[in-house]
């Protein structure tokens, strides 16, 4: 998965050169960070936009390329993201 300056992620094939699916996270800005919740099977991208956006896997392996949930008008941009499965914090649980 990758991440640009024009607002996609792109999901890449493993070993392969092409672009197996693309999903507009946002129209006017880039992408800073994505990052794959294993154990939902969601895919979450901050965007320049001051947003957090989540997706998850429909048909096959596919994401759906409308957003699930986000969390908009933060505070400042979020440049990274981290995800730890195996957190015991009640604050953010993915089950």
């Amino acid at each position: 998965m990758t991440g640009s300056a024009d607002g996609q992620v792109k999901i890449w094939p493993y070993g392969k050169n092409e672009c197996e699916q693309s999903i507009e996270v946002s129209s006017k800005y880039m992408v800073l960070a994505i990052a794959f919740m294993t154990k939902s099977k969601r895919l979450v991208a901050a965007s320049a936009d001051r947003k957090i956006s989540f997706y998850e896997i429909t048909n096959g392996q596919k994401f759906s390329t409308k957003t699930i949930s986000k969390i908009e008008n933060l505070l400042a941009v979020p440049l990274c993201l981290e995800y730890h499965p195996w957190t015991t914090s009640s604050f953010i649980d993915d089950d």
